[in-house]
Protein backbone atom coordinates (compact mmCIF):
# COMPACT_ATOMS: atom_id res chain seq x y z
CA UNK A 1 0.00 0.00 0.00
CA UNK A 2 1.11 3.33 -0.90
CA UNK A 3 2.43 5.85 1.71
CA UNK A 4 0.21 8.50 2.64
CA UNK A 5 2.66 11.15 1.34
CA UNK A 6 2.81 9.24 -1.82
CA UNK A 7 -1.10 9.11 -2.38
CA UNK A 8 -1.54 12.55 -1.27
CA UNK A 9 0.89 13.71 -4.26
CA UNK A 10 -0.38 11.77 -6.73
CA UNK A 11 -3.74 12.73 -5.79
CA UNK A 12 -2.44 16.64 -6.51
CA UNK A 13 -1.23 15.49 -9.65
CA UNK A 14 -4.16 13.95 -10.78
CA UNK A 15 -5.70 17.63 -9.91
CA UNK A 16 -3.07 19.31 -11.70
CA UNK A 17 -4.33 17.47 -15.11
CA UNK A 18 -7.63 17.60 -14.35
CA UNK A 19 -10.02 18.47 -17.28
CA UNK A 20 -12.09 20.71 -14.41
CA UNK A 21 -10.50 23.96 -14.10
CA UNK A 22 -11.17 25.05 -10.63
CA UNK A 23 -9.69 21.50 -9.54
CA UNK A 24 -6.71 23.04 -11.37
CA UNK A 25 -6.49 25.79 -9.67
CA UNK A 26 -6.95 24.54 -6.58
CA UNK A 27 -4.20 22.19 -6.83
CA UNK A 28 -2.41 25.29 -7.76
CA UNK A 29 -3.22 26.88 -4.84
CA UNK A 30 -2.16 24.49 -2.69
CA UNK A 31 0.92 23.64 -4.23
CA UNK A 32 2.15 26.97 -3.82
CA UNK A 33 1.17 26.79 -0.17
CA UNK A 34 2.91 24.08 0.08
CA UNK A 35 6.01 25.29 -1.73
CA UNK A 36 6.36 28.50 0.73
CA UNK A 37 5.83 26.16 3.69
CA UNK A 38 9.15 24.74 5.61
CA UNK A 39 10.32 21.10 5.01
CA UNK A 40 8.48 19.55 7.92
CA UNK A 41 5.45 21.12 7.68
CA UNK A 42 5.00 19.69 3.89
CA UNK A 43 5.41 16.65 5.37
CA UNK A 44 3.11 17.12 8.49
CA UNK A 45 0.39 18.35 5.97
CA UNK A 46 0.88 16.03 3.19
CA UNK A 47 0.61 12.80 5.36
CA UNK A 48 -2.57 14.82 7.26
CA UNK A 49 -4.46 14.55 4.00
CA UNK A 50 -2.91 11.36 2.91
CA UNK A 51 -4.55 9.85 5.39
CA UNK A 52 -7.81 11.52 4.75
CA UNK A 53 -7.72 10.39 1.27
CA UNK A 54 -7.33 6.59 1.87
CA UNK A 55 -9.80 4.37 -0.33
CA UNK A 56 -8.38 0.97 1.61
CA UNK A 57 -6.66 -1.67 -0.42
CA UNK A 58 -6.76 -2.54 -4.00
CA UNK A 59 -4.60 -4.66 -6.38
CA UNK A 60 -2.88 -2.61 -8.95
CA UNK A 61 -5.24 -2.43 -12.10
CA UNK A 62 -5.24 -0.91 -15.36
CA UNK A 63 -3.68 2.70 -15.40
CA UNK A 64 -7.30 3.70 -16.32
CA UNK A 65 -8.60 2.27 -12.85
CA UNK A 66 -5.70 3.83 -10.95
CA UNK A 67 -6.58 7.45 -12.89
CA UNK A 68 -9.90 7.04 -11.68
CA UNK A 69 -8.95 6.10 -8.25
CA UNK A 70 -6.73 9.16 -8.18
CA UNK A 71 -9.55 11.63 -9.37
CA UNK A 72 -11.98 9.90 -6.52
CA UNK A 73 -8.96 11.12 -3.70
CA UNK A 74 -9.15 14.66 -5.67
CA UNK A 75 -12.80 14.87 -5.10
CA UNK A 76 -12.24 13.98 -1.41
CA UNK A 77 -9.24 16.57 -1.12
CA UNK A 78 -12.10 19.31 -2.66
CA UNK A 79 -14.45 18.46 -0.09
CA UNK A 80 -11.66 18.47 2.76
CA UNK A 81 -10.36 21.94 1.54
CA UNK A 82 -13.57 23.41 0.68
CA UNK A 83 -14.97 22.08 4.22
CA UNK A 84 -17.89 21.23 2.40
CA UNK A 85 -20.61 20.31 4.90
CA UNK A 86 -21.48 16.67 5.38
CA UNK A 87 -24.56 16.94 4.04
CA UNK A 88 -23.09 18.04 0.61
CA UNK A 89 -20.25 15.29 1.10
CA UNK A 90 -20.19 11.84 -0.80
CA UNK A 91 -17.72 9.15 0.80
CA UNK A 92 -15.10 7.43 -0.71
CA UNK A 93 -17.58 4.13 -1.48
CA UNK A 94 -20.10 6.38 -3.25
CA UNK A 95 -17.55 8.58 -5.24
CA UNK A 96 -15.58 4.94 -6.55
CA UNK A 97 -19.44 3.87 -7.91
CA UNK A 98 -19.80 6.85 -10.25
CA UNK A 99 -18.67 6.62 -13.92
CA UNK A 100 -15.70 9.31 -14.74
CA UNK A 101 -18.17 11.74 -16.68
CA UNK A 102 -20.67 11.76 -13.90
CA UNK A 103 -17.42 12.08 -10.91
CA UNK A 104 -16.21 15.54 -12.89
CA UNK A 105 -19.62 16.73 -12.85
CA UNK A 106 -19.98 16.04 -9.16
CA UNK A 107 -16.34 17.93 -8.81
CA UNK A 108 -17.58 20.87 -10.82
CA UNK A 109 -21.15 20.75 -8.70
CA UNK A 110 -18.84 21.35 -5.21
CA UNK A 111 -16.77 24.69 -6.54
CA UNK A 112 -20.73 25.49 -7.67
CA UNK A 113 -21.62 25.15 -4.35
CA UNK A 114 -18.30 27.22 -2.50
CA UNK A 115 -19.06 30.18 -5.18
CA UNK A 116 -22.11 30.43 -4.03
CA UNK A 117 -21.08 32.94 -0.82
CA UNK A 118 -21.12 36.48 -1.31
CA UNK A 119 -18.49 39.27 0.17
CA UNK A 120 -21.21 41.46 2.72
CA UNK A 121 -19.85 44.75 3.89
CA UNK A 122 -20.66 45.95 7.39
CA UNK A 123 -21.48 49.31 8.60
CA UNK A 124 -20.58 52.80 7.62
CA UNK A 125 -16.99 52.36 7.67
CA UNK A 126 -13.70 54.52 8.58
CA UNK A 127 -13.04 57.92 6.59
CA UNK A 128 -10.06 60.12 6.80
CA UNK A 129 -8.94 63.26 4.22
CA UNK A 130 -4.60 62.27 4.77
CA UNK A 131 -3.54 64.30 2.00
CA UNK A 132 -0.59 61.63 1.30
CA UNK A 133 -3.87 59.14 0.61
CA UNK A 134 -5.96 61.03 -0.93
CA UNK A 135 -4.90 64.50 -1.97
CA UNK A 136 -5.83 67.55 -1.73
CA UNK A 137 -9.95 67.42 -1.41
CA UNK A 138 -10.04 63.61 -1.50
CA UNK A 139 -11.60 61.32 1.18
CA UNK A 140 -10.22 57.96 1.78
CA UNK A 141 -12.99 55.43 3.13
CA UNK A 142 -11.80 51.49 4.40
CA UNK A 143 -14.85 49.23 4.95
CA UNK A 144 -14.59 45.74 6.48
CA UNK A 145 -16.27 42.76 5.18
CA UNK A 146 -17.22 39.18 5.73
CA UNK A 147 -18.06 36.07 3.74
CA UNK A 148 -22.12 35.09 3.69
CA UNK A 149 -21.22 31.47 4.50
CA UNK A 150 -19.04 32.64 7.29
CA UNK A 151 -16.11 31.22 5.45
CA UNK A 152 -13.83 33.51 3.93
CA UNK A 153 -12.41 30.64 1.78
CA UNK A 154 -15.73 30.66 -0.25
CA UNK A 155 -14.69 33.77 -1.65
CA UNK A 156 -11.50 32.88 -3.38
CA UNK A 157 -13.09 32.39 -6.86
CA UNK A 158 -15.58 35.35 -6.75
CA UNK A 159 -14.31 38.19 -8.23
CA UNK A 160 -16.24 41.95 -7.51
CA UNK A 161 -15.78 44.91 -8.92
CA UNK A 162 -17.00 48.94 -8.19
CA UNK A 163 -19.26 50.38 -10.29
CA UNK A 164 -20.22 53.98 -9.93
CA UNK A 165 -23.34 55.35 -11.90
CA UNK A 166 -24.59 59.14 -12.67
CA UNK A 167 -27.82 59.45 -11.08
CA UNK A 168 -28.37 62.91 -11.67
CA UNK A 169 -26.44 66.36 -12.64
CA UNK A 170 -27.90 69.50 -11.95
CA UNK A 171 -25.67 72.44 -13.99
CA UNK A 172 -27.61 75.96 -12.96
CA UNK A 173 -31.02 75.76 -13.18
CA UNK A 174 -31.19 72.69 -15.43
CA UNK A 175 -31.54 68.84 -13.79
CA UNK A 176 -30.43 65.87 -16.04
CA UNK A 177 -31.41 62.76 -14.36
CA UNK A 178 -30.65 58.85 -14.67
CA UNK A 179 -28.11 59.42 -17.17
CA UNK A 180 -26.59 55.96 -18.51
CA UNK A 181 -24.01 54.13 -17.47
CA UNK A 182 -20.93 54.54 -19.98
CA UNK A 183 -21.85 57.69 -21.76
CA UNK A 184 -19.50 57.59 -24.01
CA UNK A 185 -21.03 54.66 -25.44
CA UNK A 186 -24.28 54.86 -24.53
CA UNK A 187 -25.99 57.86 -26.51
CA UNK A 188 -25.03 60.44 -23.93
CA UNK A 189 -21.75 62.27 -24.71
CA UNK A 190 -20.24 63.90 -21.49
CA UNK A 191 -19.17 66.71 -22.63
CA UNK A 192 -22.55 68.03 -23.24
CA UNK A 193 -22.45 67.98 -19.09
CA UNK A 194 -19.05 69.97 -18.46
CA UNK A 195 -17.73 70.63 -16.06
CA UNK A 196 -18.12 66.89 -14.19
CA UNK A 197 -16.23 64.21 -15.64
CA UNK A 198 -16.27 61.07 -15.96
CA UNK A 199 -19.74 59.78 -15.95
CA UNK A 200 -19.12 56.25 -14.48
CA UNK A 201 -16.32 54.29 -13.70
CA UNK A 202 -15.19 50.52 -13.19
CA UNK A 203 -12.17 50.11 -10.72
CA UNK A 204 -10.56 46.60 -9.67
CA UNK A 205 -10.53 47.55 -6.31
CA UNK A 206 -11.72 44.01 -5.15
CA UNK A 207 -12.72 42.81 -1.48
CA UNK A 208 -12.05 39.66 -3.10
CA UNK A 209 -10.01 38.01 -5.71
CA UNK A 210 -10.57 36.21 -9.10
CA UNK A 211 -7.09 33.88 -8.18
CA UNK A 212 -7.07 31.12 -6.32
CA UNK A 213 -4.75 32.23 -3.55
CA UNK A 214 -5.99 32.01 -0.70
CA UNK A 215 -3.75 34.59 1.03
CA UNK A 216 -5.09 37.41 -0.96
CA UNK A 217 -7.90 37.88 0.95
CA UNK A 218 -7.08 41.07 3.46
CA UNK A 219 -10.67 41.54 4.49
CA UNK A 220 -10.73 45.45 3.82
CA UNK A 221 -11.77 47.29 0.90
CA UNK A 222 -9.71 50.90 0.58
CA UNK A 223 -11.87 53.34 -1.55
CA UNK A 224 -10.23 56.72 -2.30
CA UNK A 225 -11.34 59.09 -3.99
CA UNK A 226 -9.37 62.03 -5.40
CA UNK A 227 -10.33 65.11 -8.02
CA UNK A 228 -7.43 65.45 -10.11
CA UNK A 229 -4.18 63.07 -11.61
CA UNK A 230 -2.03 65.21 -9.53
CA UNK A 231 -3.54 64.38 -5.92
CA UNK A 232 -1.61 67.66 -4.91
CA UNK A 233 -3.74 70.39 -6.81
CA UNK A 234 -7.65 68.68 -5.97
CA UNK A 235 -10.17 70.50 -7.90
CA UNK A 236 -8.99 72.62 -10.68
CA UNK A 237 -10.67 74.53 -13.46
CA UNK A 238 -9.03 74.72 -17.04
CA UNK A 239 -9.92 75.28 -20.65
CA UNK A 240 -9.96 71.12 -21.49
CA UNK A 241 -10.08 68.35 -19.38
CA UNK A 242 -10.97 66.13 -21.60
CA UNK A 243 -7.49 66.00 -22.99
CA UNK A 244 -6.22 67.08 -20.09
CA UNK A 245 -6.99 65.31 -16.90
CA UNK A 246 -5.15 67.52 -14.19
CA UNK A 247 -8.54 69.61 -14.82
CA UNK A 248 -12.01 68.41 -12.70
CA UNK A 249 -13.65 71.40 -14.14
CA UNK A 250 -14.16 73.15 -17.32
CA UNK A 251 -14.11 77.37 -17.68
CA UNK A 252 -16.99 78.69 -16.73
CA UNK A 253 -17.90 77.41 -13.62
CA UNK A 254 -21.36 77.75 -12.42
CA UNK A 255 -23.24 76.49 -9.84
CA UNK A 256 -24.08 72.73 -9.79
CA UNK A 257 -23.98 69.24 -8.17
CA UNK A 258 -23.15 66.10 -9.60
CA UNK A 259 -24.94 62.60 -7.97
CA UNK A 260 -23.54 59.57 -7.96
CA UNK A 261 -24.82 55.72 -7.11
CA UNK A 262 -21.81 53.73 -6.25
CA UNK A 263 -22.20 50.00 -6.06
CA UNK A 264 -19.92 47.09 -4.93
CA UNK A 265 -20.66 44.19 -6.62
CA UNK A 266 -19.69 40.65 -7.30
CA UNK A 267 -19.70 37.83 -9.68
CA UNK A 268 -20.48 34.36 -8.53
CA UNK A 269 -21.03 31.95 -11.99
CA UNK A 270 -17.91 30.70 -11.45
CA UNK A 271 -17.34 31.20 -15.29
CA UNK A 272 -14.40 33.16 -16.00
CA UNK A 273 -15.46 34.12 -19.39
CA UNK A 274 -18.66 36.53 -17.73
CA UNK A 275 -15.37 38.21 -15.63
CA UNK A 276 -15.15 40.86 -17.24
CA UNK A 277 -15.18 44.15 -15.07
CA UNK A 278 -15.89 46.51 -17.62
CA UNK A 279 -19.10 44.80 -18.89
CA UNK A 280 -22.16 46.60 -17.94
CA UNK A 281 -24.20 44.52 -19.80
CA UNK A 282 -26.09 44.29 -23.49
CA UNK A 283 -28.36 47.08 -23.03
CA UNK A 284 -25.84 49.29 -21.41
CA UNK A 285 -27.52 49.25 -17.80
CA UNK A 286 -27.62 45.38 -16.68
CA UNK A 287 -24.71 43.03 -17.01
CA UNK A 288 -26.93 39.67 -15.66
CA UNK A 289 -23.24 37.81 -14.20
CA UNK A 290 -22.86 40.42 -11.20
CA UNK A 291 -24.97 40.81 -8.17
CA UNK A 292 -24.69 43.64 -5.89
CA UNK A 293 -22.68 42.93 -2.66
CA UNK A 294 -25.18 43.37 0.19
CA UNK A 295 -23.81 46.70 2.17
CA UNK A 296 -21.96 47.44 -0.42
CA UNK A 297 -24.38 50.67 -1.79
CA UNK A 298 -22.96 54.26 -1.00
CA UNK A 299 -23.71 57.59 -2.64
CA UNK A 300 -21.35 60.06 -3.91
CA UNK A 301 -22.51 63.86 -4.12
CA UNK A 302 -20.39 66.26 -5.03
CA UNK A 303 -21.59 70.45 -4.91
CA UNK A 304 -19.70 72.99 -6.82
CA UNK A 305 -20.79 76.59 -5.54
CA UNK A 306 -19.74 80.37 -5.42
CA UNK A 307 -19.50 81.16 -1.79
CA UNK A 308 -20.45 84.32 0.19
CA UNK A 309 -16.42 85.50 -0.65
CA UNK A 310 -16.84 85.35 -4.13
CA UNK A 311 -14.87 82.26 -4.40
CA UNK A 312 -15.34 78.64 -5.98
CA UNK A 313 -15.59 75.77 -3.83
CA UNK A 314 -16.51 72.27 -3.79
CA UNK A 315 -18.33 70.29 -1.43
CA UNK A 316 -17.55 66.42 -1.55
CA UNK A 317 -20.24 64.39 0.62
CA UNK A 318 -20.16 60.28 0.55
CA UNK A 319 -23.43 58.69 1.94
CA UNK A 320 -24.15 55.06 2.87
CA UNK A 321 -28.10 55.74 3.22
CA UNK A 322 -29.07 58.80 5.13
CA UNK A 323 -25.89 58.77 7.04
CA UNK A 324 -23.48 60.93 5.93
CA UNK A 325 -19.80 59.10 6.48
CA UNK A 326 -17.28 61.11 4.60
CA UNK A 327 -17.12 65.04 4.19
CA UNK A 328 -14.33 67.36 2.68
CA UNK A 329 -14.63 70.72 1.43
CA UNK A 330 -11.82 72.86 -0.60
CA UNK A 331 -11.62 75.86 -2.47
CA UNK A 332 -11.41 75.19 -6.43
CA UNK A 333 -8.45 76.77 -7.85
CA UNK A 334 -7.12 77.86 -11.11
CA UNK A 335 -3.75 76.93 -13.55
CA UNK A 336 -1.95 79.43 -11.77
CA UNK A 337 -3.03 77.51 -8.08
CA UNK A 338 -5.44 80.75 -6.95
CA UNK A 339 -8.85 80.26 -5.62
CA UNK A 340 -11.25 80.50 -8.88
CA UNK A 341 -13.77 83.39 -8.93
Amino acid sequence: MKSAVTRFEDTLNAALHSSVPELVQLAVCIQSILNASSQAARERVKSSLGKDLSLGYHRADSPAIQQQRHLVRAALLVQIVLQVPTMNRQTGNALLALTTVNLLNYIQSLFNFANKASPVIFGDGVCSTAFNDVGRGGIKHELQYGSSSGDFKHLCYVPTREMVWVKSIRIGDVTHNNIAPYGDGANFNRILFAPWYPTSISATDSPASPQPNLSTLDHTIVDKHTHSTNMATGPMVGENPVSDPIFMFKAPLIDSELIQEQWYQYNDTGNSLTWNRQNVGVDGNIDPYWKNIPGGNFTLVRTLYHNSHGVWRLRFRKFHGLNVICENEVDVINHRGIAAR
